[in-house]
């Protein structure tokens, strides 16, 4: 890898690996096409700023499982099998 390639790729780790709470990276833009949920969007706002189901799980207040349950759903929704499906569906366009 070369030194420029080395250099450009760990500023892209680095910008995946910083979790700023007060500030998502990402957002969905509408779920209303797929009828998702307040809390299933939320989900997947969370899902698209990089946080795993736990990290998700212990911003929304909810267990690890119903994080689980909101992914199941929301996959059925829209239609992909996983989840960077779902982030790249609902994300398109951005």
């Amino acid at each position: 890898m070369t030194d420029q390639r080395s250099r450009r790729y760990s500023r892209q780790v680095g910008a995946l690996t910083e979790r700023d709470a007060s500030e998502p990276r990402a957002q969905v833009r509408s779920g209303a096409e797929h009828r998702l949920t307040p809390r299933e969007q939320e989900t997947v706002t969370l899902l698209a700023n990089g946080l795993t189901n736990k990290e998700i799980s212990a911003r929304m207040g909810v267990s690890v499982n119903t994080v689980k349950a909101f992914m199941r759903s929301v996959m059925l929704k829209v239609g992909v099998t996983t989840r960077a499906g779902v982030v790249g569906r609902l994300l398109a366009g951005e």
